[in-house]
């Protein structure tokens, strides 16, 4: 009696820890096949990501344009996934086919991950290198900034109608060289500061008083602008005499070396032409500083918002813009 008690205690033993092995096996299956899942997903969501940014960024966007390549290859050789077909697993009793089927699964998902741990450093690649590449920019462009502002800040002094402008101008330029001295610079704190000094410069632009000296550069024929003339004026002077240009009057060289501007007009008036004075030989000059316009009707072509040169003998008929400004100017 005692030994058939054995027996039957003995076969229940080995069905629980059957039992016990099959549940394992099915529980650590689920778990990698959840695995697999979500591997899948952040997958997705990566190949997504680097879609998104590769259509956003450009070579120039980037520092080190190699990176954005070798993400776009990642993108390129993403193998579409094939189905997993999943075991029923309350249909499957024997853990060993159970076990080798997980196997599978876990060798599937460390490619997975493999793949996706690629595409992620990719991206974080070329985030880098756009962050990079935007910083340069910003610097370059507060380095442009600041250039620009010292330039206005010396030309203008004494020629403002206001020097407020000018200090306002000094405070913008000491704030940008701050900023970019300092290792923790944003770009966006660089373009904000370099639109802060931009405007100053504005300002005293616009509070600065035209002298005839300023008709000093390159201006091109409103029609042509591979028709240029370069003007540098070694000295200014005064007419005392208010004379109109027309047919019976000209503007005689004195040969003092001086060019003479005639007063009352809007614009800087005087004559260029012959030194000995033939009015001949000689033509009407106009230098129309931005925001004023000459009073004579003869005006072919007129743009108040931007400096203008009329050189001619009948009057100011065509325009000359500054070189720098003539598409703008003429809208070209």
């Amino acid at each position: 009696m005692g030994l058939i008690l054995t027996v039957v205690l003995a076969v229940v033993a080995v069905g629980a820890v059957n039992q016990a092995a099959l549940e394992t096996a099915r529980h650590a299956y689920a778990a990698a096949l959840q695995d697999l899942d979500d591997a899948t997903n952040d997958r997705q969501d990566a190949l997504q990501a680097a879609q998104v940014l590769l259509d956003a960024t450009t070579a120039d966007d980037v520092d080190d344009p190699v990176l954005l390549d070798q993400l776009a290859e990642l993108v390129a050789a993403a193998p579409e996934l094939s189905s997993i077909v999943a075991l029923d697993l309350e249909s499957a009793t024997d853990p060993a086919v159970i076990d080798a089927e997980r196997s599978s699964l876990e060798s599937f998902l460390d490619a997975v991950r493999s793949e996706v741990d690629a595409i992620v450093a990719a991206i974080t690649g070329v985030e880098e290198s756009r962050a990079t590449q935007e910083l340069s920019i910003a610097m370059a462009d507060l380095e442009a900034a600041i250039t620009e502002g010292d330039a206005a800040l010396a030309e203008s002094d004494g020629r403002v109608s206001d020097e407020s402008v000018r200090s306002a101008l000094g405070s913008a330029l000491d704030a940008a060289r701050e900023i970019r001295a300092s290792s923790s610079a944003t770009p966006e704190t660089m373009r904000n500061e370099a639109a802060s000094v931009r405007s100053a410069v504005a300002a005293v632009v616009d509070a600065r008083v035209p002298v005839f000296t300023d008709v000093n550069g390159t201006w091109c024929y409103w029609e042509n602008n591979s028709f240029c003339v370069t003007i540098t004026l070694p000295r200014v002077g005064d007419d005392s005499v208010n004379q109109k240009p027309g047919a019976d009057s000209y503007y005689p060289s004195r040969g003092d070396g001086w060019t003479y501007v005639v007063p009352g007009e809007p614009c800087f008036t005087t004559v260029v032409g012959d030194a000995s004075g033939d009015p001949m030989g000689s033509a009407v000059f106009y230098f129309c500083p931005r925001g004023v316009s000459s009073s004579d009707r003869f005006q072919n072509y007129n743009n108040a918002q931007f400096d203008r040169i009329y050189i001619s003998q009948q009057g100011a008929i065509d325009p000359y813009f500054r070189q720098s400004e003539w598409g703008a100017a003429v809208g070209r």
